[in-house]
């Protein structure tokens, strides 16, 4: 499998994850910087970015996908 499929997999994978745990998980397009999938809890109270990281070695022996969170800026409109 190429990497451009390797890692879209892993997105995949992690965004459906999330969702399982009861987030709201959107996976980006792929030319975003940094930022593979946008979630937030269920009452939009928290967002994160997440970043994923993955190599057929894990998808193939069953690990998981590393994550890494960062939170978002909050932004109002007046």
């Amino acid at each position: 499998m190429n990497g451009q499929l390797t890692g879209m997999r892993g997105v995949y994978l992690v965004a459906a994850e999330l969702s399982r745990l009861g987030f709201i998980a959107s996976p980006t397009s792929r030319s975003a910087l940094a930022a593979d999938i946008l979630v937030t809890d269920q009452a939009c109270q928290r967002a994160f970015s997440v970043q994923v990281k993955t190599n057929s070695e894990a998808l193939t022996s069953g690990s998981s996908a590393s994550i890494r969170l960062f939170r978002q800026p909050t932004f109002t409109s007046l």
